[in-house]
């Protein structure tokens, strides 16, 4: 008798990958994972920062000088929406404004020739040059995740690195407020990845250092000095003597200072309004003298802490009593602030403990990480020695170091197993801290001035 036969067996509704299939459909994710993640954090730090500056905008926190820490939106505003202001295009800040305003310039005429957006062309440009710095604080976000991801960062860890510094209350403020100060931690940041290939090839580029250290001094020409340590300090480590590398980081900040200059003064033709003149720029310099530089370095290490978590900001009576001055009589400052090494201020206490902990793990690594660790120091140092006789107080330039603070504590993250996935543990809870932290203390100045 013949057997029936059996079935045959039902083809599969969706033929799945394997192998070598396997592998490239991997790959294809994690590149996908790759470049959506970044962007969507990148969309969401842009969009907080615009709808704080909007909030500082409408309580009128931008309308006069000093109230946001000694930040001076409303002179920055005017220079970024029109290129006007003598403040903007100085000796201290060359090309401020002739940086920024041209674009701002060129896309309102695109948009008003279209009709689209405010049909008054002086708002619609101010209306764009607020956009600057949250548009700013999106790509210093994607900047870090690029820096980290380049030390050999796995790719969660760079990016919690990453929101760590968007929820610093340096960035949390200053690149929610029209000012320069967002503008150089983007650049120093990306002179930092520079140092980085530096430390690791052992190759300058000398195009790229060139364009970061113009930008720099372009933007605050002080700022220079801090591309050259960059430049210098990884670069004295590959050679055995310190001529060489100092004779070309001499010849870096020295060139760039000349094309600064050369450039202020060819890109001030195309505005009506006259540059300060440099008498004045000197004269104006000697208001921010301080006294006491060595009380000034001894509150440094508490200014480390509180450009990522300060306590809470306190409101004082305003410095300057300027002419047409706005609605508010006081300003916001940290410096009257509990010091790290005060039991009111455990968090700044964890946090430099970590700092010191990160630059230890850092410096007994050797190699090239020794060499960026000794530069993100000399980076520290510079800001602490001439913050401390210069400017009224150190948060204001925290923009300046919040890159080298964050490198210099992203070393918890590299120690040895076991001990690496404690410190992942510990930036995880220190992340979460930070941002609750900062965002009660947001909150708290939203309050006040809402108050007057």
């Amino acid at each position: 008798m013949k057997s029936p036969e059996s079935p045959s067996p039902m083809p599969p509704l969706v033929e799945l990958p394997s192998g070598p299939h396997l592998r490239a459909s991997r790959e294809i994710q994690g590149r996908l994972c790759a470049a959506i993640l970044p962007g969507f954090f990148a969309l969401v730090v842009f969009l907080g920062h615009w709808h704080l500056e909007q909030k500082f905008d409408a309580l009128q926190a931008f309308a006069q000088y000093d109230v946001l820490f000694d930040a001076d939106p409303n002179v920055r505003l005017v220079g970024f929406a029109h290129g006007w202001g003598a403040f903007n295009r100085n000796l201290l800040h060359p090309n401020l404004a002739n940086l920024v305003n041209p674009p701002i310039r060129l896309v309102a005429i695109i948009l008003h020739a279209g009709g689209l957006g405010d049909s008054d062309l002086l708002l619609l440009r101010r209306s764009l040059a607020l956009l600057v710095s949250p548009l700013v604080a999106a790509l210093q976000a994607l900047a870090l995740i690029a820096l980290f991801r380049q030390l050999g960062y796995a790719r969660h860890n760079a990016l919690l690195l990453a929101l760590l510094g968007s929820l610093s209350f340096s960035q949390l403020i200053f690149a929610s407020v029209p000012d320069h100060f967002s503008l150089s931690n983007l650049i120093l940041t990306g002179s930092f990845i520079l140092a980085v290939q530096l430390a690791q090839q052992g190759k300058v580029h000398w195009p790229a250092w060139l364009l970061a250290a113009w930008l720099a001094a372009s933007v605050t020409l002080t700022n220079v000095l801090i591309v050259g340590l960059l430049f210098w300090v990884p670069l004295l480590y590959r050679h055995q003597h310190w001529r060489t590398p100092t004779r070309q980081a001499a010849l870096l900040v020295g060139v760039a200072s000349l094309c600064t200059f050369a450039s202020y003064h060819l890109l001030n033709l195309g505005y009506d309004s006259d540059p300060q003149p440099a008498t004045a720029a000197v004269t104006w310099t000697g208001h921010f003298w301080r006294d006491d530089l060595a009380a000034n370095l001894g509150r440094f290490p508490t200014s480390l802490a509180d450009s990522l978590a300060p306590p809470a900001p306190q409101a004082v009576p305003i410095r300057y009593h300027w002419p047409r001055q706005g609605r508010y009589d006081f300003q916001f400052t940290l410096e009257q602030g509990e010091g790290i090494f005060s039991l009111r201020n455990p968090l700044g206490s964890v946090i430099f403990v970590l700092l010191a902990a990160g630059t230890l793990v850092h410096l007994r690594a050797g190699g090239s990480r020794a060499s960026l660790a000794m530069a993100a120091l000399a980076v520290l140092l510079y800001n602490g020695l001439f913050h401390g006789i210069w400017g009224h107080e150190y948060f204001l330039y925290s923009q300046h170091w919040l890159t080298a603070t964050l490198f210099l504590l992203g070393g918890v993250l590299n120690c040895r197993l076991p001990f690496r996935t404690w410190g992942v543990a510990i930036l995880v809870a220190l992340t979460g801290t930070i941002g609750l932290n900062n965002l009660l203390h947001l909150r708290l100045v939203l309050t006040v001035l809402e108050r007057g």
